[in-house]
């Protein structure tokens, strides 16, 4: 479980009893004069972590004469992409809940104990120092840098463009005599790619005649045997390479996209299209026209509905202490049209209950500690 920003879960409280402590919820107060402590109880967002390959199809330039000169039939006929989800990690992040701001006010003299909070501001523990490790955040990379072009080689032995010359000859009168002048005519001729192909497949040819050879012992110079598969080697690289004119080449690359999603209690779960994904295009936004919708779902599992009746039938709700979360798990979904993509359970911090720290455990000494991830009570001790 990752902290993406402080809940600033302040709550320098060790105070002797509830009557020198009031802690009152923001949206219940319009303005206050005295310097008082402002904290919050955290919510949950969802990070959804997609991670796609991107197979890129090359057409070879020989591909139209595959099957004329080499007889193959299985060769890729044109560019093309092919996307895949290969898979989606689904983490929990915190960031305060904005309606869940308290404001904190002191009376008397009270005496401050030790108290350990992480660099963002969350409390961690009350009279204990804490070894709890505060989490650098990372840094998302968003440029891919694995993309490159796929090319393939032009291998041509022969030049492209050369000049053919044809003698023709005329006799011309010199004086009384006629005389045999040779005339030279240039024309400049471009090689064709089917001229190009069949000196590529001529190649391919040539070099498993020699790789046959060269392995049935007869060559007529047969290489050392220190040097026979090295030969063969650099033979079967050589032919691949020209393959590759007439059958194409592909590439894979990884790609990852992340998008984040807060659970709401009043609308879930009632599905929410998180992005549209096509084979062919890949990722692209939920408006986008191109792919079809893949959604998300987050469904409370109602485990506090009995507590949370209980607390409401109170005629005079608990306020006093210091108010804490109790999560409520809830089940994450990922599907499109057709079927489920991945799942997972995750504690939901705004799909529980707020409750509050019974005045009776603030007493002087007590040991208080809190989870950084929920603000949910850890640990009480003396």
């Amino acid at each position: 479980m990752k902290t993406l920003i402080s809940t600033g879960l302040l709550i320098t409280l060790l105070i002797v009893g509830c009557s020198t402590i009031k802690v009152t919820n923001i949206k219940n107060i319009e303005s206050y004069k005295e310097p008082a402590l402002i904290f919050n109880l955290p919510k949950t967002i969802l990070e959804i972590d997609v991670e796609l390959n991107k197979t890129v199809f090359k057409k070879g330039p020989y591909a139209d004469y595959a099957a004329e000169l080499l007889g193959i039939s299985d060769f890729i006929k044109q560019d093309t992409d092919l996307w895949q989800i290969n898979n989606i990690q689904i983490n929990s992040l915190t960031e305060p809940d904005t309606n869940n701001y308290y404001l904190l006010k002191t009376k008397g003299a009270n005496k401050l104990n030790l108290i350990s909070l992480s660099k963002n501001g969350i409390l961690l523990a009350i009279n204990q120092p804490s070894s709890k490790a505060n989490a650098d955040s990372k840094t998302n990379f968003l440029l891919n840098t694995n993309e490159e072009n796929i090319n393939i080689k032009d291998l041509s032995t022969s030049e492209t463009v050369f000049a053919k010359e044809d003698t023709t000859y005329k006799y011309v009168k010199i004086d009384s005599n006629f005389v045999k002048v040779p005339i030279i005519d240039k024309e400049i001729i471009t090689r064709t790619i089917e001229d190009k192909a069949k000196e590529a497949a001529k190649i391919i040819f040539q070099l498993r005649k020699r790789k046959l050879e060269v392995l049935t012992g007869d060559s007529e110079e047969t290489p050392k045997e220190s040097y026979l598969n090295t030969l063969i080697k650099e033979m079967n690289l050589m032919e691949e390479e020209y393959l590759t004119l007439f059958v194409g080449k592909k590439s894979t690359l990884k790609y990852h996209s992340k998008f984040y999603y807060t659970p709401n209690p009043q609308k879930d779960p009632i599905p929410v299209a998180l992005f549209n994904f096509s084979n062919t295009t890949g990722i692209s936004n939920s408006s986008s026209t191109s792919g079809d919708p893949i959604y998300i779902k987050v469904e409370s599992s109602k485990n506090l509905l009995t507590i949370n009746n209980l607390i409401n039938k109170q005629i005079k709700p608990f306020t006093k202490g210091v108010p804490y979360r109790i999560p409520d798990q809830a089940t994450i979904t990922i599907f499109n049209s057709q079927q489920n993509i991945a799942n997972i359970q995750l504690p939901i911090n705004q799909f529980g209950i707020v409750n509050y720290l019974p005045c009776s455990l603030l007493k002087k000494g007590n040991v208080i500690e809190f989870y950084q991830e929920q603000g949910t009570l850890k640990r009480i001790s003396e």
